[in-house]
C-alpha cells in the first residue's frame, strides 16, 4: 500500500548473501500510483534464505501524514485464499527496512549412522597434511543509486580499489534504454579505500538540459557519497568502508571538466510538492 509519494517507494529480493537479484523495484517506478494498493508476483526457488529490503527515498517510509502505507509478504496460489502471510510491515520504518525468510520449506535430510564398525581399523597415521580453508572476509553492502537523464546510453559508472583494480564496471551503453529512470544497484565491498568514478561519453553530465540526474552510495544507512549530474567527461570521489582511519574524500574530474573541489551543492530536487500545512509537527 503506497503513500501520496508512491515515487519514492523501491523494494528488492536478492540472495541472503548478497550476491544474486531476483527482483528489483527502483525509485520512480510507481510515480504514477499515489495511494495505491500494488500487488506483484515473484516465483523464487524453493529452500533458499532471501532478504527484502524497502526504502524511501526521503526516509519518512511510506505512512504517517502521507498515507496510511504498509507492505507484506505471503507465499502461496492466492493471497486471499490459500496463501500463508511471511510477514507484514507497516509504513512507518524511515529510510530502509529489511526482513529475511525462506521461501517453502527447505528440505533437511535424514540423519546417516553405521551401526556396523569398521573390521579394518587404520594401520598407519595418514601422510597427506590437512587442509585449513581460507578464512572468510568480510564483505560490507553498499548501494549504489544512480538517476538517469534523457540519454541513459551515455552514463556509466564503476568501482575502482586503492590499486586500480576495478571491482565492479558499467560502462556507458549499459543502462541503454533506462532514460530518466532511477536505478539502484547493491554491491558487496571488503573493508579498504576506494574509488567513485562516473562517466559521461558526450561529455555534458548527466544533467541540466538532459534533466537532473545524480548519484548516491549508502553503506549500513549511511550515506558515503551525493553529487548531482553536473560534470563533464568524468567525476571520482574516494570513499572508505569497514573499520578505517578517517580520511578526506578526494574528488577529482577530466582534463576536460573544470576541476571541482570541496563540496558541490546538490541541484537535484525530487519530483514531490509537500505542503507541510497540511498536517501538524
Amino acid at each position: 500500500q503506497l503513500d501520496k509519494f508512491s515515487a519514492e517507494t523501491s523494494w528488492s529480493i536478492d540472495s541472503s548473501d548478497g550476491l544474486a537479484n531476483f527482483i528489483t523495484r527502483p525509485v520512480g517506478y510507481y510515480e504514477e500510483m499515489k495511494s495505491q494498493k500494488i500487488i506483484e508476483t515473484v516465483y523464487l526457488p524453493e529452500g533458499l534464505e532471501y532478504q527484502f529490503k524497502i526504502i524511501d527515498f526521503m526516509g519518512d517510509g511510506t505512512c504517517c501524514w502521507a498515507g496510511n502505507g504498509w507492505y507484506s509478504l505471503y507465499e502461496g496460489g492466492d493471497i486471499e485464499d490459500t496463501s500463508t502471510q511471511v510477514f507484514y510491515g507497516n509504513g512507518d520504518f524511515g529510510r530502509e527496512r529489511i526482513h529475511t525468510f525462506v521461501a517453502g520449506k527447505p528440505e533437511t535430510p535424514a540423519p546417516t549412522s553405521s551401526r556396523v564398525p569398521s573390521e579394518i581399523p587404520s594401520g598407519s597415521p595418514s601422510t597427506t597434511p590437512s587442509y585449513s580453508p581460507k578464512p572468510s572476509v568480510t564483505k560490507y553492502a553498499v548501494e549504489v543509486t544512480i538517476k538517469l537523464d534523457n540519454d541513459s546510453s551515455q552514463t556509466g559508472w564503476f568501482v575502482a580499489s586503492e590499486d586500480d583494480t576495478v571491482i565492479i564496471d558499467r560502462q556507458p551503453g549499459y543502462y541503454s534504454g533506462n532514460d530518466t529512470l532511477t536505478i539502484v544497484e547493491n554491491i558487496r565491498l571488503e573493508a579498504g579505500e576506494y574509488q567513485f568514478s562516473v562517466l559521461d561519453t558526450n561529455g555534458d553530465g548527466f544533467c541540466c538540459q538532459q534533466g537532473f540526474g545524480f548519484y548516491s552510495l549508502y553503506a549500513n544507512g549511511d550515506l558515503l557519497l551525493f553529487r548531482d549530474g553536473k560534470f563533464e567527461y568524468s567525476y571520482s570521489e574516494s570513499f572508505s568502508i569497514g573499520d578505517l582511519p578517517t580520511s578526506n574524500n578526494a574528488i577529482s574530474s577530466s582534463k576536460s571538466a573544470p576541476m571541482l573541489r570541496g563540496s558541490v551543492p546538490s541541484a537535484y530536487k525530487p519530483n514531490r510538492r509537500r505542503k507541510h500545512v497540511d498536517h501538524e509537527t
